[in-house]
Formats: structure tokens, C-alpha cells, sequence
């Protein structure tokens, strides 16, 4: 299904899409005893906001997981996640 839809990305939009997984190089630390547990999901929030705002933040996730993550403008900090309903 990957391969397909990275066939439509190229055919239809003219662009190659960047995958995001288990170790992707994303030039921030990810300070967490296992950081291939770390999902996609947060990896791109912590990029995206790192980006965006370029300061200490919090970001707050609300999908399966609420997810809390800590982001400093020097190092990433994995923070919280709670189950659906906690």
C-alpha cells in the first residue's frame, strides 16, 4: 500500500513524499529510553512545532493516546502519555 501511494504522490502532485518511521534523521534528540517507540506521530508534531515556533513548548495530541510532549528549544522531552478516557 506504501509503494502505492507513493506512486500517486509522484504521478498526481509531482512530489516525493517523505516517510516517516523508526529512524528517521531528523536532527532532534529524542530523549527517551527506547526512541524507536517514539511514533510518527509525535516525531512530526515535535519537528513541525520546533519549526513553527522555535521556543520551549508543550504539545498536546488527542488521538488513540493523549500524548504530552515537552519540547525545549535545545533537546526533546518526551513528557506523558495517557490512554483514551484516562
Amino acid at each position: 500500500m506504501l509503494n502505492i501511494l507513493e506512486q500517486v504522490c509522484r504521478k498526481y502532485f509531482d512530489v516525493t513524499p517523505l516517510i516517516v518511521g523508526p529512524g528517521i534523521k531528523t536532527g532532534m534528540p529524542i530523549f527517551y529510553d527506547n526512541p524507536r517507540e517514539v511514533g510518527a506521530d509525535r516525531i512530526v508534531n515535535a519537528v513541525a512545532a520546533t519549526n513553527a515556533y522555535r521556543r520551549a513548548l508543550i504539545i498536546v495530541d488527542f488521538g488513540t493516546a493523549t500524548t504530552f510532549d515537552y519540547i525545549s528549544p535545545k533537546e526533546s522531552t518526551w513528557a506523558a502519555a495517557s490512554p483514551r478516557g484516562s
